[in-house]
């Protein structure tokens, strides 16, 4: 909007202050310049890269991003190696300052933010027993990547790491948050599992646990 200065009857030549929509402060970690993958075969120039610790940082990265008219995408590890991880002159959300875990043992559930580490869960759930069910072959992975891609590991059952999720919440482009279920909005749950982020930022996944066995190798002498 236009506001006049000083605004008195005698104005002569006045002077217009254009007033827009306040930016929130956002925690970058890169302005402008290039980033890469995993592979580093995909040199990209990007607006920036902001740092995700909260809810909150996801939703003004999201709202700044409407203003600027910014395309948004969201990295793990970035080991996503087709360029999936980042948007040529976009706006990068670095998930991995969002990696809480919760267990909820009676549930058999283990909550994860989308930023955590494998090897993260792994630490969490060494100390109180059970373990995931599915996960990639190697532990350094986000959780937040391997749904994206609905990876698997070397276990044939329960095969994708998605079928061993029960709930997501997801953060939409407009700021909304969603709660995804088989039965509860079931097609964004589909469509996010495997979905690349083209369907919201994952911000967290129930993820089912079982009981930890240890394996024991008994040879015949």
């Amino acid at each position: 909007m236009y506001v006049r200065f000083p605004g008195t009857a005698d104005d002569v030549k006045l002077t217009h202050l254009i007033l827009g929509t306040p930016v929130p402060h956002l925690p970058f970690t890169q302005r402008s310049g290039f980033i890469n993958d995993a592979s580093c075969l995909n040199h990209t120039e990007v607006y920036g890269v902001v740092r995700v610790s909260t809810i909150d940082d996801v939703r003004d990265a999201l709202a700044f991003a409407r203003q600027a008219g910014l395309k948004v995408t969201s990295a793990g590890q970035r080991h996503s190696m087709g360029g999936q991880s980042f948007k040529q002159d976009g706006l990068i959300l670095d998930m991995r300052g969002l990696n809480g875990i919760r267990l909820d043992k009676e549930r058999r559930v283990v909550n994860v933010q989308s930023g955590a580490t494998s090897a993260d869960v792994q630490r969490v759930l060494d100390q109180e027993g059970p373990a995931v069910q599915a996960m990639q072959s190697i532990n350094i992975f986000t959780v937040g990547g391997t749904l994206s891609v609905n990876a698997h590991g070397i276990a044939h059952s329960p095969g994708p790491v998605a079928a061993t999720v029960k709930a997501l919440h997801i953060m939409l482009a407009n700021g909304e948050v969603k709660s995804a279920t088989e039965k509860e909005n079931p097609e964004l749950f589909r469509l996010a599992l495997g979905g690349y982020g083209l369907f919201g930022v994952i911000l967290d996944a129930d993820i089912q646990v079982v009981k930890n066995e240890l394996y024991e190798l008994k040879t015949n002498t």
